[in-house]
């Protein structure tokens, strides 16, 4: 059984406003090396990072941009970036970072 089993994805956010090694430092330390690599495997984090990027806040979309910068990246964020992007609405500081994720990974179409 995995730990999202009937868990809104927005319920994961808060995995976003701690740096992944960050998270996965303090499961081991408060769980044991095993344990803890144990529960890092089974946390949603790309659904958090999916869920920081559709927020309708800059907080948590800021957040999303940030954990991918740090090297989080998976095929489920492309969707979400290319609309942050194509955004007029956001801040241009959100619409360039999320522009520069894509390009850095050769998806602009």
């Amino acid at each position: 059984m995995t730990c999202t089993a009937g868990v809104p994805s927005t319920a994961w956010l808060i995995l976003l406003e701690r740096s992944y090694a960050g998270v996965c430092d303090q499961l081991r330390i408060s769980a044991g090396e095993d344990a803890g690599r144990e529960l890092i495997t089974s946390l949603p984090f790309e659904t958090a990072i999916v869920s920081g990027l559709q927020s309708e806040s800059p907080y948590w979309i800021d957040l999303g941009l940030r954990r991918i910068e740090e090297g989080m990246f998976s095929s489920q964020f492309v969707d979400p970036l290319t609309l942050l992007m194509n955004s007029p609405q956001l801040p241009q500081r959100i619409r360039h970072r999320s522009l520069r994720i894509l390009a850095d990974h050769r998806l602009l179409h």
